[in-house]
C-alpha cells in the first residue's frame, strides 16, 4: 500500500475518532471483537473500534446497534496508532457465520478488513431461508450500514438436506427496510459459494457474492465494488452469482454504479433454466418510478447464464446504461418488464457474447447501444422500442483498447441526446457523457 493511501486512510480514521477508541486484539483493551462492539454500540456520539492485524476467529452477534456512530476498522498495528499493521481477517474457519448484525438506529461503518471462511447450512424452506455465511446484516428504522474496503472471500452456504431449501447471500445478505440505508463502497466479493450436496433440493438461491433487499423506504448505494469468481448452484429459481438486488416497494431505491463483475459462475439443473451469472435485479413498484438504476458497470466472462438479468413488475422502472457486457457464455443482458413496468437500456456496449447481446421482452427500450459479435445481436419483443443503435455493425474499436471507440468509429456522434431512460451524467470511464454535438453510441464516449 502506498504512503499516500496510508496517509489518506489515517486522516479518515482520525476524523472518525471524535469519541472513545476501543481496541481489539492481543494487545488491545478487548481480546474479542464482540466485546469491543458491545462496549461501543450503546454510546451516543461517534466512536471507533480498532482491530489489530491478524486472524480473529470468534463469531460476532450485534442485535441493537447503534446509539450513535461506530466505525469498525482493521489493519492496525499493535500500538493501535497506525492502520498499516497488515491485514485483519475475521475467519469463520468453515464452521460458523462470521458476522450477524442488526442496525436499528445510528450508523455502523465497517472498514478495511477481510471476512473469510463463513459457513452455514440451509434449513427447510418451509421454515425460513438461510442468509449470509460471511455477513447476515439487517438495517431498519433510521439505521445506516456502511461497508468500505471490506473483502468477503470463501464464505459458503451449503444445501445438504433432502427437503426443499433456499440460500441467500453467501458473502453478505443485506436486508434494508423502513428508512434504513446501505452504502457498499469499494467492497470485494470473491470466491463465495452457494453449493448443493448430493440429493439436496435447493429450490431458490440468490447472490453467491452478495444479496441486497430493499423494502419500505430502504435505500442502497452499491458502488466501485468487485464481484469475482463467485459460484451459485441450484436446481430451482436462482440468480446473481455475483450480486442480486431486490427492490420491493415504490419508495425504495437502489443505485448500482461503477462495479466490476467477472468470472462469476451459475450452475443450474436442468441446464437452460433462466439464471444470471453476474447481476440480477428484481424490482417491484406501483407508479412507473425508477427504483433501480445500474450505470457504468463492467461485466466480462461471467458464465452459466446471462451476465445481467433485469426483471420489473408491479409498475417498477429499471434503467441500465453506460455499461460494458462482454465475452459471456450465454446472453449478455436480458430484460423483462410485466404490464405497467418498464426496463430502459441506454448506451450499452454488448460484444462477444455466445448468446444474444441484448434480449428484452415486455415494455422497454434499447437506445444508443452497440451489439456486435453476439449470437444473435439482439432479440427484442414487439413492445420494446429501439433507436440509434449499432447492431451487427463493426463499431471499429481502437486496437487493444478494451472496447474504446476509435476516431473512425461509426458510433461517434450517432446517438440521441434524449433517449428513454435519459443519458447518464458520465460515460463508462467517468468522462463526459457527451463530447461533441451528439452522444456517441455505446458505453464509452470518444475523447479526441
Amino acid at each position: 500500500m502506498s504512503k499516500s493511501i496510508l496517509a489518506l486512510a489515517a486522516l479518515v480514521w482520525a476524523a472518525a475518532a471524535e469519541g472513545a477508541v476501543f481496541t481489539v486484539g492481543p494487545h488491545g483493551a478487548y481480546l474479542r471483537l464482540q466485546d469491543g462492539l458491545d462496549a461501543a454500540a450503546p454510546l451516543a456520539g461517534s466512536h471507533e473500534v480498532r482491530i489489530e492485524a491478524g486472524v480473529h476467529t470468534d463469531p460476532v452477534e450485534l442485535y441493537d446497534c447503534c446509539a450513535g456512530r461506530v466505525v469498525v476498522s482493521g489493519g492496525w498495528d499493535d500500538t493501535f496508532t497506525s492502520p498499516s499493521g497488515g491485514t485483519t481477517v475475521l475467519d469463520g474457519l468453515g464452521t460458523h457465520r462470521v458476522l450477524d448484525l442488526f442496525v436499528r438506529r445510528g450508523e455502523l461503518s465497517l472498514r478495511s478488513f477481510t471476512v473469510r471462511g463463513g459457513y452455514v447450512e440451509t434449513i427447510p424452506h418451509a421454515t425460513a431461508s438461510t442468509f449470509g455465511a460471511g455477513l447476515d446484516g439487517r438495517v431498519r428504522g433510521s439505521g445506516v450500514l456502511e461497508l468500505s474496503f471490506v473483502t468477503f472471500v470463501s464464505n459458503r452456504i451449503h444445501a445438504a438436506i433432502l427437503e426443499p431449501s433456499s440460500a441467500i447471500g453467501a458473502g453478505a445478505a443485506l436486508d434494508v427496510f423502513e428508512s434504513g440505508q446501505l452504502r457498499m463502497l469499494n467492497t470485494t466479493f470473491r470466491a463465495n459459494l452457494i453449493t448443493e450436496g448430493p440429493g439436496a433440493d435447493l429450490v431458490a438461491g440468490f447472490g453467491a457474492g452478495a444479496w441486497v433487499s430493499l423494502r419500505g423506504k430502504g435505500q442502497a448505494d452499491v458502488r466501485r465494488s468487485t464481484f469475482r469468481e463467485n459460484r451459485l448452484e441450484g436446481d430451482g429459481y436462482v440468480g446473481g452469482a455475483g450480486l442480486h438486488v431486490a427492490s420491493r416497494t415504490v419508495e425504495s431505491v437502489a443505485q448500482v454504479r461503477e462495479n466490476v463483475f467477472t468470472k462469476n459462475l451459475v450452475v443450474v439443473a436442468p441446464e437452460g433454466t433462466p439464471a444470471a451469472s453476474g447481476l440480477s435485479v428484481e424490482a417491484r413498484g406501483a407508479t412507473s418510478r425508477v427504483v433501480v438504476e445500474a450505470r457504468r458497470n463492467r461485466f466480462a466472462t461471467n458464465r452459466g447464464g446471462a451476465q445481467v438479468n433485469l426483471f420489473a413488475y408491479g409498475g417498477a422502472g429499471i434503467v441500465a446504461g453506460d455499461s460494458l457486457v462482454a465475452a459471456g457464455t450465454h446472453d449478455g443482458m436480458t430484460a423483462q418488464a410485466l404490464a405497467g413496468s418498464a426496463v430502459r437500456l441506454v448506451n450499452l456496449t454488448s460484444v462477444g457474447n455466445a448468446g444474444a447481446g441484448v434480449r428484452a421482452t415486455g415494455v422497454g427500450s434499447v437506445f444508443n447501444s452497440i451489439a456486435f459479435g453476439n449470437t444473435p445481436e439482439t432479440v427484442l419483443g414487439a413492445s420494446v422500442t429501439r433507436g440509434f443503435n449499432l447492431e451487427g455493425v463493426d463499431p471499429l474499436f481502437a486496437p487493444g483498447s478494451g472496447y474504446l471507440l476509435s476516431a473512425a468509429s461509426p458510433a461517434r456522434d450517432a446517438g440521441t441526446n434524449a433517449p428513454p431512460g435519459d443519458l447518464g451524467s458520465l460515460d463508462l470511464d467517468l468522462g463526459p457523457r457527451v463530447v461533441g454535438p451528439r452522444v456517441d453510441v455505446g458505453a464509452d464516449e470518444f475523447k479526441p
